[in-house]
């Protein structure tokens, strides 16, 4: 079992129900089950504060992952991080990539909890392992979800 606390400073374009089924089914996919994190859903202008302060790159995004470091705690869970979305971003990106709402939506979920599992990419293309990954678990996940 995981602990996810979510936070809307704007509103989801679903339930919030939606969303952390989600959220768990990607963590139940990659077999996680000690976790405890932190999801804040904001608005282009304090994602983008947050990758200017954080990344160095003054623009909004989709999604900004905040990995901790520590051990499991006392209470049987480990601290993974934070996760940051911006729906604005994301339909945007609904937008530019023609894909849907809730496929876009999972996409980053699972790209923001690779992250917090220590994977990285250099780049965004389909070669790239992480997003190769990514797609992988995406399409898993998509005949379930």
């Amino acid at each position: 079992m995981n602990n996810i606390e979510i936070r809307e400073d704007v509103p989801l374009p679903f339930a919030a129900g939606a969303f952390e089924k989600k959220l768990n089914a990607v963590l139940d996919y990659l077999k996680i089950d000690n976790w405890e994190l932190s999801v804040v859903v904001t608005d282009a202008e304090t994602i983008r504060g947050l990758n200017r302060d954080f990344r160095e790159t003054d623009s909004a995004t989709d999604v900004l992952s905040f990995p901790q470091e520590g051990e499991v705690q006392p209470d049987g869970f480990f601290y993974a991080g934070d996760l940051v979305f911006c729906p604005e971003q994301i339909d945007e990106n609904c937008r530019r990539f023609g894909e849907d709402t809730e496929t876009e939506w999972l996409r980053l979920i699972i790209h923001g909890i690779l992250h917090l599992s220590g994977y990285t990419h250099a780049g965004y293309e389909s070669d790239d392992p992480m997003i190769r990954y990514q797609e992988e678990i995406l399409q898993e996940l998509k005949k379930g979800v």
